[in-house]
């Protein structure tokens, strides 16, 4: 009666991961540094306790255009690679997707088991960002991911899931932060230089 029957049948559970960060920078500034993220540094990602435990981190991402339908290709560590097309985008609100992951994308030994996307125990859906203005005229920014938990052990794998995608928020968040932010400060320089 203690044990976990593995015949089971496996409830699939939906969740939706949201994390917000506050930008000093007006949304247009944000949202225009949303879609091309080249060169991204180790060290503009802080520390997160997934790339710890050995989830690939992101090198870059580029949109191959704008609007609704243009794809975004996230290059990762470990050779991984995503695709995000757009289904919404209402420029500087909203940046939204559904992932894509084209056979290969993922080689096999890139992601543990527990989290490789698309496995036994997790898939991703879609997601993305959201863009609010500040009484200010600065940015809230909301990014946010729908993922499916597979595992039989429904709980374990609604927190581990979430634990996961925060985590991941919190860098990714940190990231479009901080280059938003520079952006903004040399946008005010150069209009001191100018006066």
């Amino acid at each position: 009666a203690g044990r976990i029957d593995a015949r089971t049948p496996t409830e699939h559970s939906e969740q939706t991961v949201t994390s917000i960060i506050h930008i000093t920078a007006a949304p247009e500034m944000v949202f225009d540094r949303l879609a091309d993220v080249r060169g991204i540094q180790p060290d503009e990602l802080g520390f997160t306790f997934v790339h710890l435990i050995g989830l690939p981190r992101p090198i870059e991402a580029d949109m191959n255009g704008s609007g609704k339908g243009s794809v975004r290709t996230s290059r990762w560590e470990k050779n991984v690679s995503s695709q995000e097309v757009t289904t919404e985008w209402q420029r500087p609100l909203s940046m939204h997707y559904r992932f894509v992951f084209p056979p290969g994308a993922i080689p096999r030994d890139a992601l543990d088991r527990h989290v490789e996307i698309g496995g036994e125990y997790f898939d991703i859906i879609d997601g993305g960002y959201d863009l609010s203005r500040t009484p200010n005229g600065e940015t809230d920014l909301s990014l946010t991911t729908r993922f499916v938990n597979k595992s039989k052990l429904k709980l374990y794998g609604d927190v581990w899931g979430r634990l996961v995608l925060s985590d991941f928020h919190r860098s990714i968040l940190g990231l479009m932060k901080g280059r938003s932010e520079r952006a903004n400060a040399a946008s005010k320089s150069l209009g001191q230089d100018r006066l």
